[in-house]
């Protein structure tokens, strides 16, 4: 059974193309929102990065000044102190449905 918010959210996105979750898991294991995307590609999730950057590093304070970025097909890009930045394997729609991540923007650091 869909509650009605599920079912606003639904409503909302129901004409828009399929987006896909780009998920930064800590190397504590917790997992957050990065943002949903319609480019599932290399470029989509570096253009999350780029545009949420500053807030994906609020929660890395003990980030290395000498860490670098990589990139595996497999599991998305690694930010060098554990952290990754990869899709989920999750739509929003859902995510919609079985509970969506905590935001990045809205979680504490």
């Amino acid at each position: 059974m869909i509650t009605d918010q599920q079912q606003r959210q639904l409503e909302r996105i129901k004409q828009h193309a399929t987006r896909y979750e780009v998920r930064l898991t800590l190397p504590d294991g917790r997992a957050m929102l990065v943002c949903y995307t319609p480019r599932k590609s290399r470029a989509g999730l570096l253009d999350a990065l780029q545009s949420r950057g500053r807030v994906i590093l609020a929660h890395m304070p003990d980030m290395p000044e000498d860490s670098r970025l990589t990139y595996d097909k497999a599991q998305g890009f690694s930010l060098g102190n554990g952290a990754r930045v990869a899709f989920s394997g999750r739509t929003q729609r859902d995510a919609i449905m079985a509970g969506a991540l905590p935001y990045i923007g809205d979680a504490a650091p």
